[in-house]
């Protein structure tokens, strides 16, 4: 316990000096593969002054291979611009960005974006589609639109009910959970309670000037060992503090996630 609360009490010394978010954010820069980021980047059709990791890991200084970042963005706009991968953009139902194919040529690009297309917005494919929890870009020509939205809405009805299901069974176990902490503080700021002002007798000998001898004095002073053990449980304290506060950051995440969920799937 004692090591776990001063990796706790370290962790929120951290936050109090530089911020809690900047000091992660920082940390999951520093550990980033920036070629294979790049790679991605590009594969996703956007520019990397669009990407709003690059910006934040700027933001927080964290240590970023600009030169590595370029090269896989390089590597990847150039597959990203091949016939065969603008045919699975349109197959997997994603807006195809042609800004990104410099020199290209578009007629045959769109050639081949529509025939992935043609794939993806059929209905056998929409109700699969909505119910593995794919989320529809309107990229369907509108001749075809409408009926493939019926089946994708009935498939992603499915998919959110499961998806509800699960996050309502991890809402009602953060629950039991902060009501465990919660708990768990009362127990330890009464057992902190009860060692305020604890006293005990101190016994000394003390010289009487008017006599020349000495004699006992007993008085009464704070007890030693209690102030420390009113220590420890204090650094227990903070620990389960932070825990109730990280706790409850999730459960009320998700419990506005589940909202959000429900208001889709009613409007669908």
């Amino acid at each position: 316990m004692r090591r776990l609360s001063s990796v706790l009490l370290g962790l929120m010394l951290i936050c109090g000096l530089s911020g809690c978010a900047s000091y992660f954010m920082r940390k999951d820069c520093e550990k980033t593969n920036w070629y294979q980021y790049g790679y991605d980047v590009a594969m996703s059709g956007k520019r990397l002054d669009a990407d709003d990791k690059i910006k934040q890991c700027q933001k927080v200084e964290a240590k970023m291979s600009f030169s590595e970042l370029d090269t896989g963005f390089k590597a990847g706009m150039s597959k990203y611009c091949t016939g065969d991968n603008v045919f699975a953009v349109g197959k997997a139902g994603k807006p195809f960005s042609y800004d990104m194919c410099d020199g290209e040529s578009a007629r045959k690009m769109r050639a081949q974006y529509e025939k992935g297309l043609a794939v993806f917005c059929t209905t056998s494919n929409a109700y699969r589609f909505g119910a593995d929890g794919g989320l529809y870009l309107n990229v369907c020509p509108k001749e075809v639109e409408n009926a493939w939205l019926t089946e994708y809405r009935k498939g992603r009805k499915i998919h959110l009910a499961a998806v509800i299901e699960e996050k309502e069974r991890e809402v009602t176990r953060l629950s039991q959970e902060l009501s465990r902490l919660e708990n768990q503080r009362n127990i330890l700021n009464m057992r902190q309670a009860s060692l305020l002002n604890r006293t005990v007798l101190k016994r000394e000998q003390v010289l009487d000037a008017r006599t020349g001898t000495y004699r006992e004095q007993v008085s009464q002073v704070p007890d030693e060992s209690a102030r420390q053990q009113s220590d420890r449980l204090q650094t227990e304290i903070s620990g389960v503090d932070y825990d109730i506060k990280r706790t409850r950051e999730k459960y009320e995440s998700l419990t506005s996630e589940v909202s959000k969920l429900r208001t889709e799937m009613v409007a669908l």
